[in-house]
């Protein structure tokens, strides 16, 4: 998607674009919270935490609260 959109932007259709933001966005985000939980129990609490505090992963610091 990304590249249909830097590249042929008078070819996007707006509406695929919404749709895939409004209906498939949350669904990936789920899955990757899922996989992130995961993960923790491969880690210790100390490295997950330090890790979100990270400028990488700042986008992500609402998760530090589900693990605490």
């Amino acid at each position: 998607m990304r590249n249909r959109i830097v590249h042929d932007y008078r070819g996007v259709d707006i509406d695929i674009v919404f749709s895939v933001i409004k209906d498939e966005l949350p669904n990936l985000k789920q899955t990757l919270e899922n996989i992130f939980f995961k993960l923790i129990n491969e880690f210790e609490k100390k490295d997950i935490i330090e890790i979100l505090n990270s400028k990488y992963y700042k986008n992500l610091s609402y998760l530090k609260n589900k693990i605490i």
